[in-house]
């Protein structure tokens, strides 16, 4: 029989999270008191489970994964949430409980090569018209009453307040005029239990591929390498891989995500998912075509066609995301089987607009 983990007691299970990939995101977790931890013997446990609320579940599993009660373990997770394990035996122990088992892909990054004088390097002047800024309350308030970045709304929320938020984190933004484009953030929450802290960066969609993730990023690590505290990356896709090696970091090591589902994905739920994203890639593919259009004439400067060549691989991007989440979710077979020519036939849609990005940059760059 499975009980819950008094809370004043949930540091002694940490050991068991120790390999675990995503254990700087526990740690910020278990700073903030936002875990609910069980087992079934507190004294000699065979299994352990921590489960960080509010929001979006995430649960992380340790122990022995061929339990004779994980069952109960797994019956207190609920449906599409996270699940962190640390093994190959718990990932086929977790197929056979659920017919629809999907994953997300995450890469670590190491920092141990990451260097301060290579990160000032980076720091160069922004365009006219932007400026950096140290996150405080003001742009906090101004993240929830802009709705940028839901990842950072939701973060706010965790905190419980935007002054929280600030004083629990370091984080440098990027505006123009009153409107962020781009934020990078560092908890340092997790500093006493992990040494490190996680680092979080989004952009606003209009100013992807224009070099302002790089900024604020590098502002971001130069403070926290200058604090002596390691700035830790996990990748939630190829972009993000991309940045944080040029930024530095080293020695990609793919993991998962896991999660569950009652039913199967659908195309419904696929053009719900994605449609705003691909609608998004086609206006940006139309605008690169057409500004590429307007200036072949004149001939492209070389600050012109840098600024192009951003745009064009932040778009590429994009879709490069929609088509890995559909190659996924059909690898992992959790497509209801009427539904899977259509994921195909939108997959095809997908490369097409890849194909004519591939050909934009043979052709101009």
């Amino acid at each position: 029989m499975i009980q819950q983990i008094p809370k004043k007691q949930l540091m002694d299970f940490w050991p068991f999270f120790e390999g675990n990939k995503m254990r700087n995101s526990l740690a910020f977790s278990l700073s903030l008191s936002h875990v609910k931890g069980f087992t079934d013997d507190l004294e000699n446990p065979d299994v352990v489970m921590f489960l960080c609320q509010p929001g979006h579940v995430t649960c992380y599993l340790a122990g022995n994964s061929k339990a004779e009660n994980l069952k109960e373990f797994l019956e207190k997770i609920p449906e599409k949430a996270w699940i962190s394990i640390p093994s190959q035996e718990w990932e086929l122990s977790l197929k056979t409980q659920w017919t629809y088992f999907g994953y997300s892909p995450r890469t670590e990054l190491s920092a141990k090569n990451l260097s301060l004088q290579s990160i000032k390097r980076l720091l160069i002047s922004l365009p006219e018209g932007f400026q950096m800024k140290r996150v405080d309350i003001e742009v906090a308030k101004q993240v929830l009453s802009q709705n940028f970045s839901d990842h950072f709304v939701w973060a706010i929320n965790y905190f419980g307040s935007p002054e929280r938020f600030v004083e629990e984190g370091v984080g440098f933004c990027i505006q123009e005029g009153e409107k962020i484009v781009c934020i990078a953030m560092g908890y340092t929450t997790s500093v006493p239990i992990t040494q490190s802290c996680e680092i979080d960066i989004a952009t606003h969609t209009d100013y992807r591929g224009r070099g302002f993730a790089t900024l604020a990023s590098a502002k971001v690590i130069e403070y926290f390498l200058e604090k002596g505290i390691e700035p830790h990356w996990d990748a939630a896709n190829p972009l993000s891989v991309k940045l944080a090696e040029k930024l530095g970091y080293t020695d990609p090591e793919p993991h998962k995500f896991y999660y569950w589902l009652k039913s199967p994905w659908t195309i419904s739920k696929l053009k719900e998912a994605f449609d705003p994203q691909f609608e998004k890639g086609l206006e940006n593919v139309s605008s690169v075509k057409s500004e590429i259009g307007s200036v072949m004439s004149k001939g492209l400067t070389k600050k012109g066609k840098k600024s192009l060549l951003s745009r064009l691989t932040g778009t590429r991007g994009i879709f490069e995301l929609i088509l890995t989440e559909i190659n996924r979710v059909l690898e992992t077979k959790i497509v209801a089987e009427s539904d899977i020519p259509q994921f195909k036939e939108y997959g095809e849609k997908v490369k097409q607009q890849l194909d004519t990005l591939d050909q934009l940059k043979n052709d101009h760059f």
